[in-house]
């Protein structure tokens, strides 16, 4: 590489090298969190017309509805899903694509403000200079691959490529004193804002990034910052608005509040414990897995050595960065960019609902890349003769694995069943593992390939009861699992014999289920699988003891004892209940009229039967089947009454 000279050809080769690490990711289908903010999502699947419902509720409004989520607004990325579905469809070929358009975008930022910041004098000499070596390497590292090779990642891209062009432009104000890059400053940091909320962390990587730049007087720093401010106060209002209606979560959901079941103690010995498994996906990142849930990280306490020697690696970096800032060195700026950007997803300050996460590295991994840039060019590289030649073959392993990791996102069949590997403690990985298997079962013909997957989705679920067995919603997603087994795979290989099981979870937990008439819709189709109607009876018959106002078990219950049983009188009586529980349900209704016509209570069936003719106006077939029950109950005035309404109608 040594005669390619000028940041033309820098600028070729970052782009070269982000299709050679990147660009098998293209052929991928969607994946993981995809869903949430693309497939799954109303507004996304509106197009443009979305995107004012995007920007006016929590990210995951779209897709779950005024459920209670975690609270997230990053409306930006998610509209530029939006457009993508505007002019191409449901193409994730495309949004791949792009996802690596904008790595590009954001690595040639990325050189830009390390030339910027360290200036010619630190940066060496030749094309392969140090700004060069972090921005490459930064691009390669494997933990970066869940950020693009999931295209939902793009929100940690695009907070990256704001916030350094907004540090770019604070940089230019302090050149030239003009007002109007700040104005530019204000738009890109806010566009970082409403990416991802992370991006608040460079309110303190900024004035770092002008410290290290150029000697001013403290009210240029002031001056330049303010703009900044402005944005994330403005930022944090439109926030609070859009996540007006978000509901408390469970505090017991370990999915969604991983220290639910932590003392303080374990949670703060687990976070330390964390830190160090951070460092060591940097140096060494491998294996990698979308899910360190409870418990594929263990809680952890203050007898164990890993912890203690996380505290003291991060600590002495601290006191070395904090020693050293004032000699303006790199290695210090590398860990005080790590520390600030790492703050807000360290589980420190708040929960960010997960113990860990490879996609939190995106950002601060930064700061490692520039320190490891740094050592290479300045102590390694000035000894050798061939520094390039060096940096290729330290690539190849980088390039090796990200290749390999980027096929793991193929689809979430493939991602699931293969971090499941790696992940094997952690309960969620298991259930969604179980899912997949179940899913993919339903597309296949082989009957052996059928028996295995099914086979597969039975042991992983059974694996994650048993991971945490005191979780209030194990037995609720063990029966859902169940009953979705039961549901795909019919009477395929004896799956029935999951039936009980799936009912018996079910009334473990059923009372201690806040939105309950979903789980009683998933029930219902459960017990509709067995041909059995006294096992069917039985289940309702429990159920209703458990749920007395559910209209489903009541309205099933009383349909049953009619139809199957010609017991009337518990027909009535369930189905009177149904109608209690839900007065305007036409089936209940209907059922109820023919169940007193059959008892020959006529008059009572017709009382029934008036009301589903007055919610349907204009269908004189009810009227018909009224006028027929007036017969048989002797009513002549209404029998009068209702000729004459069924001839003006025709």
């Amino acid at each position: 590489m040594g005669y390619l000279k000028g940041t033309a050809l820098q600028s070729i080769l970052i782009s070269v090298i982000c299709f050679i690490f990147y660009g098998n990711t293209i052929p991928n289908d969607y994946a993981y969190d995809d869903a949430v903010v693309i497939t799954d999502n109303q507004f996304t699947q509106k197009g443009i017309g979305g995107i004012p419902e995007i920007f006016g509720n929590n990210t995951f409004r779209g897709s779950y509805g005024n459920m209670p989520t975690v609270e997230r607004y990053r409306p930006l990325s998610v509209a530029t899903f939006a457009i993508e579905h505007q002019f191409f469809g449901q193409n994730p070929h495309v949004s791949h694509f792009n996802n690596i358009l904008l790595l590009i975008l954001t690595s040639l930022v990325l050189y830009a403000f390390l030339t910027k910041v360290f200036g010619n004098h630190e940066s060496g000499k030749g094309l392969l200079d140090f700004p060069l070596i972090a921005v490459l390497l930064f691009i390669a590292h494997p933990v970066h691959t869940e950020t693009v090779a999931n295209i939902k990642g793009r929100d940690e891209i695009l907070v990256l490529l704001g916030c350094l062009s907004a540090t770019l432009l604070v940089l230019k104000y302090l050149d030239t004193h003009e007002y109007r890059h700040l104005v530019w400053g204000f738009f890109l940091f806010l566009f970082a804002l409403f990416s991802k909320e992370n991006a608040i962390t460079f309110l303190a990587v900024i004035p770092l990034a002008m410290f290290y730049y150029k000697r001013e007087r403290w009210p240029t720093y002031l001056r330049s910052l303010l703009p900044l401010a402005v944005a994330s106060m403005a930022f944090l209002g439109v926030r609070r608005l859009a996540l007006g209606g978000s509901g408390p979560l469970p505090t017991e959901d370990i999915i969604t509040e991983p220290f639910a079941y932590a003392t303080l103690s374990e949670r703060f010995a687990t976070t330390f414990y964390t830190f160090g498994r951070y460092l060591k996906l940097l140096i060494f990142p491998h294996p990698l897995t979308i899910d360190y849930y409870p418990y594929h990280i263990q809680l952890m306490n203050w007898k164990n050595l890993a912890v203690w020697f996380s505290i003291l690696i991060y600590a002495s970096a601290t006191l070395y960065a904090l020693w050293n800032l004032r000699k303006r060195s790199v290695v210090a700026f590398g860990i005080l960019f790590y520390m600030f950007t790492f703050s807000v997803v360290s589980n420190l300050p708040f929960s960010v609902g997960t113990f860990m996460s490879e996609r939190f590295m995106f950002i601060p991994s930064l700061g490692f890349v520039i320190i490891v840039a740094w050592l290479l060019s300045k102590r390694i590289f000035p000894i050798t003769k061939h520094k390039n030649l060096i940096f290729a073959a330290a690539l190849l392993p980088y390039a090796f694995k990200t290749y390999s990791r980027n096929e793991d996102w193929k689809n979430d069949f493939r991602l699931f069943t293969t971090d499941v590997e790696t992940s094997g403690n952690s309960f969620k990985a298991n259930l969604v593992a179980s899912v997949s298997f179940l899913e993919q079962a339903q597309k296949i013909d082989d009957a052996e390939l059928l028996r295995r997957y099914r086979a597969s989705a039975l042991e992983y679920s059974k694996k994650a009861v048993s991971i945490y067995e005191q979780y209030v919603n194990l037995e609720h997603l063990k029966g859902t699992s169940y009953s979705y087994a039961i549901m795909q795979l019919g009477d395929c290989y004896n799956a029935n014999e999951m039936l009980d099981d799936a009912l018996q979870s079910y009334k473990r937990i059923i009372r201690s289920i806040p939105n309950r008439d979903q789980l009683c819709d998933v029930i219902e189709a459960t017990i509709a699988k067995s041909n059995d109607i006294d096992f069917k009876i039985k289940n309702y018959s429990d159920f209703v003891s458990l749920v007395p106002d559910s209209f489903v078990f009541n309205y099933r219950l009383g349909y049953l004892y009619g139809k199957e049983k010609n017991d009337l009188v518990k027909s009535v009586q369930y189905l009177q209940r149904a109608v209690e529980i839900s007065p305007n349900e036409i089936h209940a209704l209907e059922a109820l009229s023919h169940a007193y016509k059959l008892s020959k209570d006529y008059e009572k069936a017709a009382l029934y039967l008036e009301k589903v003719a007055a919610m349907n106006p204009g269908d004189p077939s009810y009227l018909k089947k009224l006028l027929a029950l007036y017969k048989l109950a002797g009513n002549e005035a209404k029998e009068s009454e209702l000729m004459k309404r069924i001839e003006q109608m025709e």
